[in-house]
């Protein structure tokens, strides 16, 4: 019997997640107390928007949606061609942005300022 690993627990709860989001009708905790939004703020919103392929409402939700739904993206591709052809790229793309994990958190909290920005005006 085939071990089932961390990778296969991301890739199936993340099919799942939206589901989960829209039948449940869950709140932004952070959004709720602090009055702000948080980093992820719009991104289901934002990620409905491209797959209708309206990016700019998209960038307007969250300007961090379009490289996350990149990412989410490939990260699919990779498990799937890993399911199919036994051949594990995901590794290497995780020590690639383990390496530049300092450049993604300034990024992320660039994001996130242009967010509230936007919230705010």
């Amino acid at each position: 019997m085939k071990k089932i690993s961390e990778i296969d627990i991301l890739a199936i709860s993340g099919l799942f997640l939206p589901f989960i989001v829209f039948f449940f009708d869950i709140k932004c905790i952070f959004k709720s107390i602090f009055h702000i939004p948080c980093i992820s703020c719009g991104l289901t919103r934002a990620f409905i928007e491209i797959i209708h392929l309206n990016i700019i409402n998209a960038i307007n939700y969250n300007i961090l949606s379009i490289p996350l739904f990149i990412i989410i993206f490939v990260f699919y591709i990779l498990y799937f061609y890993k399911l199919i052809f036994k051949v594990d790229y995901i590794a290497k793309l995780y020590n690639i942005l383990s390496k530049h994990y300092k450049i993604l958190i300034c990024l992320l909290l660039i994001g996130w300022i242009i967010n509230i920005i936007n919230y705010i005006s």
